[in-house]
């Protein structure tokens, strides 16, 4: 779960503390508008299946695509287009 202040790296979509200013996983910097927070909440579970190549590691249950970006089961709309998780 997130916390206040934590963002979702842009590159990767790992998810980073709020201290890091560059991504844990790979090193991109922390976006200047600080506006790609992690978000609060559960999952639903989507069954969406991925459009796009990920380790198996990477994906967990209720991960879902959205622009052929990989989106953790917490986010409610996509990270990189901002469409909420209902319309994929």
């Amino acid at each position: 779960m997130s916390r206040p202040g934590d963002w979702n790296c842009r590159s990767c979509q790992h998810l980073n503390f709020q201290r890091r200013e560059s991504c844990q996983r790979c090193g991109d910097p922390r976006s200047g508008d600080r506006g790609d927070f992690g978000a609060f909440g559960g999952g639903r579970g989507s069954s969406n299946s991925f459009a796009f190549a990920t380790t198996g590691s990477d994906v967990r249950p209720g991960d879902w695509s959205g622009c052929n970006e990989h989106n953790f089961a917490s986010r409610i709309e996509c990270f990189r287009c901002n469409a909420p998780r209902d319309s994929y």
